[in-house]
């Protein structure tokens, strides 16, 4: 009997359940080591100035699902009902579905992230976009949007921090597979493995650029999924066993 390779997922805490049950009932061991850490910010007079200007906005633009999260309950103080002419933008499906619980009804690029949104509209009759993010998130969007002459606020209500697992290695074995959803999770994976066992696993990577920073660190077994949300994993990971 063929014994089906560990799958190791390295989301935050509580971001694994449903592709967590799916693996495991297509017969994978599943290992749940989050290498991020997620927490919200308090409000401070940043965060209650962009809420109280979000009639100014055209745009508001929701990077992931944890901005949701955070983000939301700090618009609802102010806002019982949204500004009529304010268009919602999420980074992904997924994070549209969050939204959707709030009775948003968000657009999203097809390609998840920063380059999906970048090309999902002309944003030259756009003046103001008000971005819901975490703290030092990634500065694509912002820097694209400004070099066409709009204007971008950021709305930062969590912030993150890495966490390394010193004992993973008596967990991994030979042909496993390892779920990056950030680049941020890069280090705190190189901490936890040393390089002859980081040789032995395959890493599944949200995008081309997070595959790069891998490569650049010594991960050469790379590949690349084409979506984040559960079917899509599902799918890269399928392909990686089917190919051997």
């Amino acid at each position: 009997m063929n014994i089906q390779p560990g799958i190791l997922l390295t989301r935050p805490e509580g971001y694994n359940g449903p592709l967590t049950d799916k693996l495991r009932q297509a017969g994978y061991r599943v290992l749940e080591r989050p290498f991020l850490t997620i927490h919200p910010l308090e409000e401070n007079e940043k965060i209650r100035r962009c809420v109280m200007n979000l009639d100014r906005y055209d745009v508001v633009v929701f990077v992931s699902r944890t901005a949701v999260t955070y983000g939301m309950p700090h618009l609802l103080r102010s806002w019982p009902q949204w500004p009529s002419q304010l268009l919602w933008y999420a980074a992904g499906a997924q994070t549209a579905r969050e939204l959707r619980a709030f009775d948003i009804n968000a657009a999203y690029p097809e390609t998840a992230g920063s380059d999906g949104l970048i090309k999902f509209r002309n944003w030259q009759d756009v003046e103001r976009v008000l971005i819901v993010r975490g703290k030092g998130g990634l500065e694509i969007l912002r820097q694209s949007l400004e070099a066409g002459g709009v204007n971008v606020d950021y709305l930062e209500v969590y912030a993150r921090g890495t966490q390394h697992w010193p004992d993973l290695k008596q967990d991994i074995k030979q042909g496993d597979i390892i779920v990056i959803t950030s680049g941020e999770a890069i280090e705190p994976l190189c901490r936890s493995l040393d390089p002859g066992e980081l040789a032995e696993v395959t890493i599944v990577a949200p995008s081309e650029r997070v595959r790069k920073l891998a490569t650049c660190r010594g991960l050469q077994n790379t590949v690349v999924t084409p979506s984040l949300n559960d079917a899509g994993l599902m799918e890269t990971i399928n392909g990686i066993i089917s190919r051997g």
